[in-house]
C-alpha cells in the first residue's frame, strides 16, 4: 500500500469515528472524499432534512432511481446554497433492484451492458468516472414513485484511483450507514476495477 493511501485511510478513520450517530438515520446523504476529487473537494459531508434539506426522488429514464437534494428552501443566501445530484441505473435498461452493481460508468452516458453511476455536487461534476454502488433497499409505489431507497456507492473522478468519493444515501429507510470499519474495507477494493494512479502526484 502506497503511503498516500495508507495516510488517506487513516484520515478517513478518524473522520468516520464521530458519524456512528447517523447509523439508524431514515433519510440522509453521506459522503467522505479524498482531497483530490474534484467533485468532492476533500470533504466529509453528512445532511438530512432535519438540516434544512429536501430530498427529491425520482425514477429515471434508465429504469433507475435519481435524487435531488438541496436547501434552497431553507437558505436565504444564494451563495451558501448546497445541492447534491445522485443517478444510479441498472445495466440493459433493467428496473433497478437490491443487489451489487460493479463496473459502473457515468449516468447517463454507460453502455448498455454497464450500470450507470453519478455524484455531484455544489456545480461540481465529471465528464467520466469509474464505480460501483450497492443497493440494498428499494420500494416502489403504484404510480412508479420512489417510496424507499438505500444503497452504498464508490465513484472515482475521471476514474483515477486517489479521487474517489466513497457515500451512501437513505430516503426513508432505517437501513445502517456503514460503520467506519466497514468503509475502510471498501477503500481495498480500489485495485479490483483497474483504475488509474494519478500522474505528477
Amino acid at each position: 500500500m502506497s503511503r498516500i493511501r495508507f495516510c488517506i485511510m487513516v484520515v478517513l478513520l478518524s473522520v468516520l469515528s464521530s458519524f456512528s450517530g447517523y447509523a439508524k438515520a431514515s433519510t440522509i446523504l453521506y459522503y467522505t472524499s479524498s482531497p483530490f476529487s474534484y467533485v468532492g473537494d476533500g470533504e466529509t459531508v453528512a445532511v438530512t432534512r432535519e438540516d434544512g434539506f429536501g430530498f427529491f426522488a425520482s425514477r429515471n429514464y434508465y429504469n433507475g432511481v435519481s435524487f435531488y437534494i438541496n436547501d434552497y428552501a431553507t437558505n436565504p443566501d444564494l451563495q451558501d446554497q448546497r445541492s447534491f445530484n445522485l443517478d444510479f441505473a441498472a445495466p440493459y435498461n433493467a428496473v433497478l433492484l437490491p443487489g451489487h452493481y460493479a463496473d459502473a460508468t457515468r449516468f447517463p452516458f454507460q453502455e448498455e451492458a454497464y450500470p450507470g453511476l453519478s455524484f455531484s455536487g455544489n456545480g461540481r461534476g465529471d465528464n467520466t468516472l469509474l464505480g460501483y454502488f450497492d443497493v440494498y433497499e428499494v420500494t416502489y409505489g403504484v404510480h412508479d414513485e420512489v417510496l424507499t431507497f438505500a444503497a452504498d456507492f464508490v465513484q472515482y473522478d475521471e476514474g483515477f484511483e486517489d479521487a474517489w468519493n466513497k457515500g451512501s444515501i437513505r430516503y426513508n429507510s432505517d437501513y445502517p450507514i456503514p460503520e467506519p470499519s466497514t468503509l475502510a474495507l471498501l477503500l481495498a477494493g480500489l485495485p479490483l476495477l483497474g483504475i488509474r494512479k494519478r500522474s505528477g502526484r
